[in-house]
């Protein structure tokens, strides 16, 4: 059993593993395929950029003025968009159709601009009709250029799309996995707090045992104030004696049951040993203290539900603010007291 456990948490950290390693490569991915989406809406921007530009130019030139900034322009926006660059930032596309239809696209600009020369030393309307011919030649190139780019730009984001789809799959996977794992980190925990409490718990009383003192309270960083009682039954061997040990048992369950009742939840009670209780009041003062175990003897002195007559000693010791001691010196004087308290009280019958 233990080794299939191990193995499988070894497999499922296998499996995060690679849902893992795979999603970051997905999101490189995707950071790639966007940055050439961007770069991709810049050459579609700017090749309309070229085909309105033209426009212009041939406007200007057939009214006899001379555009020469525009045209010089349009050849530095075609040449980066064939081979890149970055006056402005435009990337060369590596598809052919578009690589293929903006060549011819330059061949006709080149034809274009020697009809516009002519046209400057020879303005005559046949010459006007030669660069409008021209000029709506090239138009229809600029219209392929500008859609083969737009084509590429949603195979794109065709790819954008299944990798965002990848994405949430393995996002969905590598939760479910994390989520199980959580699961069973938080039921492990939660088994092992059981545990805890089992191997702290006196079973007769409900109230924490030895163990639990020696291991962990003894050892806590506890600061003042705080009050200890130490409680001893009075004639639980005469019980055990004369009316056998299950109405002892019964002797010490109702016991702890009525001194459990007078104190608080956040106060720590301790079964020490066969008759002897330890309290930890954190924050209560000594009279306060008194006054609680004082009212939970008188309880268990007229308690009639076991049988027999009933009583305890107890001892208190108080730990002032910043009071420097130890917790087991505290519980050796409060101790020490009860044997005092159980030595005045002897003559009486509890």
């Amino acid at each position: 059993m233990g080794r299939n456990v191990i193995r499988h948490s070894y497999i499922e950290q296998i499996v995060q593993g690679i849902l893992l390693s795979v999603l970051i490569c997905l999101l490189i991915v995707t950071f790639y395929v966007f940055g050439k989406i961007s770069g991709t809406s810049r050459v579609i921007n700017y090749s309309g950029i070229v085909r309105g530009c033209t426009q212009r130019v041939v406007k200007l030139e057939l009214q006899g003025r001379e555009s020469d900034d525009l045209i010089e322009y349009l050849d530095d926006i075609l040449d980066e968009l064939q081979h890149g660059g970055e006056q402005y930032n435009l990337i060369a596309l590596p598809d052919s159709d578009f690589q293929e239809k903006l060549s011819a696209q330059q061949g006709q600009w080149m034809k274009l601009k020697k009809e516009i020369t002519l046209l400057r030393s020879d303005p005559t309307e046949a010459e006007k009709v030669s660069v409008l011919d021209a000029s709506e030649t090239y138009y229809t190139l600029c219209d392929k250029t500008v859609s083969m780019a737009e084509a590429y730009a949603e195979n794109l984001l065709a790819v954008m799309k299944h990798l965002e789809a990848a994405i949430v799959v393995f996002l969905a996977g590598l939760a479910l996995i994390t989520g199980y794992r959580s699961w069973q980190a938080a039921r492990a925990m939660r088994r092992s707090r059981d545990m805890e409490g089992k191997v702290y718990m006196d079973a007769m009383t409900g109230m924490k045992n030895r163990r639990y003192y020696v291991d962990i309270l003894s050892h806590a960083d506890l600061a003042g104030p705080y009050s200890v009682v130490f409680v001893d039954m009075d004639h639980l061997k005469d019980v055990n004696d004369t009316f056998g040990h299950e109405a002892g048992d019964l002797y010490i369950r109702k016991t702890s049951e009525i001194i459990r009742d007078r104190f608080r939840s956040t106060d720590t009670l301790i079964r020490m040993g066969g008759d002897e209780f330890l309290l930890f009041l954190p924050g209560c003062s000594e009279m306060v203290a008194e006054r609680l175990i004082r009212k939970a003897r008188d309880l268990v002195k007229t308690d009639t539900s076991t049988g027999c007559a009933e009583s305890f000693s107890y001892g208190i010791c108080y730990v002032e603010h910043a009071e420097a001691r130890t917790l087991q010196s505290a519980v050796d004087e409060a101790d020490q007291k009860m044997y005092a308290f159980k030595k005045e009280h002897r003559a009486q019958r509890c």
